[in-house]
C-alpha cells in the first residue's frame, strides 16, 4: 500500500517500517514524488491509499491525455 519510488541508499534504512518511521525519509527524497506524500499525508491507511490512487489516476490521465 505505501509503495513509492525512493532511492537505494533510503529504502535500504527503513525497508519494511510503517508509515510513520519512513514519513521522515520521504521529506529528504530527492523525487517531488515521494516528498508530496510525506507533505500531504498525516497517516497511511486504507482513506488515505485510495485518495492517493485517485490523485495518481488524475496525474495519469492529465500526462497522457486519454479519451
Amino acid at each position: 500500500g505505501n509503495l513509492t519510488l525512493l532511492s537505494a541508499r533510503l529504502n535500504t534504512k527503513i525497508k519494511n517500517s510503517p508509515y510513520p518511521s519512513k514519513k521522515p525519509f520521504y521529506t529528504q527524497s530527492e523525487l517531488l514524488i515521494t516528498k508530496e506524500i510525506a507533505d500531504s499525508y498525516n497517516d497511511w491507511s486504507v482513506n488515505t491509499i485510495d485518495q492517493r490512487q485517485i490523485e495518481l489516476a488524475e496525474m495519469a490521465l492529465d500526462i497522457w491525455k486519454f479519451g
